[in-house]
């Protein structure tokens, strides 16, 4: 009996060939090569994103929980944005273009993050506006924020955030707006802990992550009309665990004894 016609073509045709690239490459054009809902439309987008999920991010659904979050940024004006984890530059190139006149600086340890982010730069003309940065350790974070004014930070770094997220090692964090992913497989207790830590100085909101329904799929995006399923498959984030995070407001007290 013959090989399925799949398996068949995968051992066959060269990897440039391949038909999930094939199909991934006409995905990205027939969406325009742009993020099509959500706070950061129009962004355009790498042909290819870093440990995370991929259709979502052009779609305009990945990390819906957070979208009120995000529009509710609009009224910050932050003169820095600090994104550690960045990967591609979802959050970082959809913030610098939210924030025109805020200085972008990336963290992300994967050479190939740290090349689309150049990609996601050229393709959006933020110029010299954003800058790319390794590995984040708790006194390149300190030195990144200590002087940096109204200061909003992303952290998404694989548990990195029990190390980074500790005002006693980094006082800069008692007066940052700060959005931290928590990730349980590096520590059970990871909420309760960066709370505790962080409740003094900020108010602290927890967010716990949701399974997509067909209504989360923009009505005016492409491919609205196609399939249930296909909607369904191409809105997964692919999460291993339930995922939560913190959304962290400084205190007035706290942002006024830090100015």
């Amino acid at each position: 009996m013959g090989l399925p016609l799949y398996p068949y073509l995968k051992r066959k045709l060269p990897r440039s060939l391949q038909p999930y690239l094939l199909a991934h490459r006409a995905y990205y054009w027939w969406m325009g090569g742009q993020v099509r809902a959500g706070p950061f439309r129009g962004l355009r987008y790498a042909n290819s994103s870093v440990g995370s999920s991929y259709y979502n991010k052009l779609i305009g659904t990945y990390e819906c929980e957070l979208h009120g979050v995000v529009e509710g940024l609009r009224d910050l004006h932050p003169g820095k944005v600090i994104d550690v984890g960045a990967a591609e530059g979802y959050y970082a190139m959809g913030l610098a273009r939210m924030f025109p006149r805020a200085e972008v600086v990336t963290f992300e340890g994967d050479e190939l993050g740290r090349r689309l982010q150049a990609q996601m730069i050229r393709r959006n003309g933020l110029g010299d506006r954003v800058r790319r940065e390794g590995f984040c350790r708790p006194e390149d974070l300190q030195r990144e924020m200590e002087d940096a004014g109204t200061t909003l930070l992303i952290l998404d770094c694989e548990g990195g955030e029990k190390e980074l997220l500790d005002p006693e090692r980094i006082p800069a964090l008692r007066r940052a707006h700060a959005l931290v992913e928590l990730h349980f497989f590096a520590d059970p207790a990871m909420a309760e802990l960066l709370t505790a830590r962080m409740e003094n100085s900020h108010l602290v909101e927890r967010i716990r992550s949701r399974e997509r329904t067909l209504e989360d799929y923009p009505a005016g995006c492409r491919g609205a009309r196609s399939a249930a399923g296909l909607r369904r498959y191409l809105m997964q984030e692919g999460r291993l665990e339930e995922t939560e995070w913190l959304w962290l407001t400084p205190k007035p007290s706290s942002a006024n004894a830090a100015a």
